[in-house]
């Protein structure tokens, strides 16, 4: 038996992006968590009225906003699946879009984009250096973690030319590249992952498009709210009351209710960077000890994008995987 929801709104409610919460702050409320644990709730007394006895194992798969939903789950509402998928959590959600708006602005401020010669010429550079590291040149990058690449290498000696990077060109990759940081210097969102050379680099942004909703409505309920007026630090303390994330790397519940956890994230995912993902897993294990590979594992797939697509291998079956480990106790080892 299986169930979905549209987590209490249509995509194009009132004019889409988060219009559908003017006004509604129920629909806040539905989108965070509500709509998720109601309809397991829900599936669970369908399942029992059709086939006259409820679910021995209830799994759950989502990715992105899904894999945020995976986390509210695994927190709020602990007893509702015995094993959950994750991938690429837009978690904290909030924090994602207040990134992404914090970086539009700094983008526009510098007004510096670079031309298609210039990014093939990065892109080129980067593999070059990277690419490598695991052993074959295949045109994906496996070991992020020992990928460095000096930017500054590529800086114009002289002459602007299209094998180089102006001051201001330099300083625009470091913005997308770079972590987008409160003033006390705490991590907001991780930059983009090497080698994915996001569009963002040849566009200078107008204004700080639809992910600004998440401010404005979900945190302000003020469509008119003018962006001009953003400060990150403030919007984070704002929008995290709306309940909407989850803010705890304490998952003892879950632990106990025998739950397993698969988390999963893209190597090469330039609308969600993994980065965070990554220091989010470690925040599980500096709260709750560093041996937790017995209930939570994080895989990061090389050359995978946002929940499949990209240069590398994007599919592996999943539900196999935690049907296995929860039923079996057979955790995985290599995906």
């Amino acid at each position: 038996a299986t169930a979905s929801n549209d987590t209490g709104h249509r995509a194009n409610d009132l004019g889409g992006g988060g219009m559908f919460a003017l006004g509604h702050p129920e629909k806040i409320t539905d989108f965070a968590y509500r709509a998720m644990h109601e309809t397991v709730v829900k599936a669970k007394q369908i399942t029992v009225a059709f086939y006259g006895r409820g679910p021995k194992y209830s799994y759950y798969n989502g990715c992105s906003t899904g894999g945020r939903q995976g986390l509210i789950e695994a927190t709020r509402f602990p007893d509702d699946f015995d094993a959950i998928l994750a991938g690429a959590p837009a978690n904290p959600h909030v924090h994602l879009h207040a990134a992404g708006v914090e970086r539009s602005m700094e983008l526009m401020k510098n007004n510096a984009p670079l031309s298609q010669a210039k990014v093939d010429v990065l892109h080129k550079s980067v593999m070059e250096r990277c690419d490598a590291l695991d052993g074959v040149k295949d045109g994906i990058i496996s070991h992020m973690d020992k990928c460095h690449f000096n930017f500054e290498a590529l800086l114009c000696k002289g002459v602007d030319t299209s094998t180089c990077l102006t001051d201001a060109e330099l300083k625009t990759v470091n913005i997308v590249y770079g972590d987008v940081k409160t003033k006390k210097g705490e991590i907001v969102w991780t930059g983009y992952p090497l080698g994915t050379e996001p569009a963002s680099l040849r566009n200078v942004p107008t204004a700080p498009g639809g992910v600004f909703d998440v401010i404005r409505i979900l945190g302000h309920q003020d469509k008119d709210y003018d962006w001009h007026n953003f400060d990150l630090d403030k919007e984070l303390a704002i929008a995290d009351k709306a309940g909407i994330d989850v803010l705890t790397s304490d998952l003892s519940a879950f632990k106990k209710h025998g739950g397993k956890l698969l988390l999963y994230h893209g190597l090469a995912d330039s609308t969600i960077p993994f980065g965070h993902t990554v220091l989010y897993y470690n925040e599980v294990l500096k709260t709750m000890g560093k041996n937790q590979d017995d209930w939570v594992k994080l895989y990061l797939e090389p050359g995978m994008a946002h929940c499949g697509g990209g240069p590398g291998p994007d599919q592996f079956n999943k539900m196999s995987v935690i049907e296995r480990w929860r039923e079996a106790g057979q955790a995985p080892d290599t995906i």
